[in-house]
């Protein structure tokens, strides 16, 4: 882990945890920055962090050339935000005056959290969960914008030429019996969601889910990554400023959330978790335990902080799995990292190759793809 500790001095600084670098980079070592910012989609955050190291002359030796390059992607990452800034407004919008209530996941919800950096953190297709269930859904999607791009979560919904936009019918969904208890909760939750209007840049108002939802949900979906593409600073990165922006919140239960992890079974995948935070985020910081919902184990978040260095942001490091197009190839290699990662989930092994199996069998029959 100590080539990525200068990686990691730099989000600190980006972020406000850390003033400068421990030693000014050489320009091999800002080339390795670079490198890393990218694989891991941080290189907007990163860039703030180098522009806040040139009053400690730690900016010497990094290359005009690459610079340069590196202030051409930040440019092209702002106005990619804005444009999906405005695409979530417009979805949005025209599914209310078609009848459907909707919420924004994940993506631009998360970047209203970075504040002053939102329009820098990099962005890919925008999520929307649309209440009505399956079959009233995939029925307004065949009569709009027609695909077989279907699975049990989402839809892909090809309503834009220049972002990807996935259709939620469920927010998520977990491998395993306990999913119940996650669709319950969603459930509870809803009316929240919907009445949840944040301000996104100067687009205009969009529906977001609240934080107590958000604490749970993005902690499923990046425990459920762990087992596929991967997970990503980028993504851990999202998790850790919710947890920060949520407190004292008037639409934060922490006790709900709490109960629900632990009925989940992702106790010690979030204490995990938590360890990894004040490791890459916050320099190791002895009073932690104060800052986090979840006490910071060392053991396990050296092992979760392993398989993120291997993996990056969704995979994008680590493509073993998108590269795998045989189906029982997939299916093995998934259930070997349930295996690997048992710790993070006892009876992912056992629920994981079953639940799969479900899945591909209900796409088969429907025709989906």
């Amino acid at each position: 882990m100590k080539q990525f500790q200068l990686f990691f001095e730099l989000i600190q600084v980006a972020i406000g945890n850390a003033d400068c670098l421990s030693y000014t980079p050489s320009a091999q070592e800002w080339q390795m920055l670079f490198d890393s910012a990218k694989k891991q989609t941080l290189i907007g955050i990163c860039f703030y962090g180098l522009q806040k190291l040139v009053k400690y002359e730690q900016t010497k030796h990094l290359p005009v050339t690459l610079k340069l390059k590196w202030l051409g992607l930040v440019a092209s990452i702002q106005k990619r935000n804005e444009l999906i800034n405005a695409r979530c407004v417009e979805l949005q919008t025209k599914l209310a005056e078609d009848g459907f209530r909707t919420y924004i996941m994940k993506g631009q919800g998360n970047a209203a959290l970075y504040r002053n950096l939102s329009l820098i953190r990099q962005s890919g297709d925008i999520d929307i969960y649309l209440e009505g269930g399956f079959e009233r859904v995939i029925e307004y999607v065949k009569k709009t914008y027609p695909t077989e791009k279907v699975n049990e979560l989402e839809i892909i919904y090809h309503c834009f030429d220049d972002v990807e936009v996935e259709i939620h019918y469920k927010p998520f969904v977990m491998d395993s019996p306990k999913d119940r208890i996650l669709q319950e909760f969603f459930k509870d939750e809803a009316e929240s969601c919907f009445a949840n209007k944040i301000m996104l840049g100067n687009a205009g108002m969009i529906s977001v889910p609240t934080n107590t939802f958000n604490l749970v949900h993005q902690l499923v979906h990046i425990h459920h990554h762990l087992f596929y593409e991967g997970v990503g600073l980028r993504q851990l990165m999202d998790y850790y400023m919710l947890l920060h922006a949520s407190r004292d919140k008037e639409d934060l239960d922490i006790e709900k959330v709490k109960s629900i992890i632990s009925e989940l079974g992702l106790n010690r995948f979030a204490s995990a978790l938590m360890w990894v935070f004040n490791t890459v985020f916050e320099g190791n910081r002895t009073d932690a335990n104060a800052s986090y919902y979840w006490t910071p184990k060392e053991k396990d978040g050296k092992v979760l902080l392993e398989a993120i260095i291997n993996s990056g942001n969704f995979g994008k490091m680590d493509d073993t799995f998108t590269n795998l197009s045989n189906i029982w190839e997939r299916f093995w290699y998934v259930n070997n990292k349930t295996i690997r990662y048992w710790r993070f989930d006892y009876w992912a092994w056992f629920w994981q190759p079953i639940w799969r199996l479900k899945a591909f069998l209900w796409k088969r029959i429907n025709g989906y793809k």
